[in-house]
């Protein structure tokens, strides 16, 4: 929501949020792992289409094989 704010700037009308938050193309968010980006279109609001299967080694969240596709 952050970035759909930024990039609206003073702009803040529903059609105007609307027309940035489906036109998402592969942004890069802080707390998501590295190569898991968002994106939308106006015929897909899924926001996050790639997994890491993880599991709990020693103490810590260790990553499984490659980043997997959602769809």
């Amino acid at each position: 929501m952050a970035e759909i704010l930024l990039k609206a700037g003073s702009t803040l009308t529903r059609a105007r949020l609307m027309e940035i938050a489906t036109h998402l193309n592969d942004v890069k968010i802080p707390l998501l792992l590295p190569g898991i980006t968002i994106s939308t279109s106006p015929e897909n609001y899924s926001v996050i289409d790639k997994f890491q299967v993880q599991r709990f080694e020693k103490g810590k969240w260790a990553p499984v094989g490659n980043l997997v596709s959602g769809y």
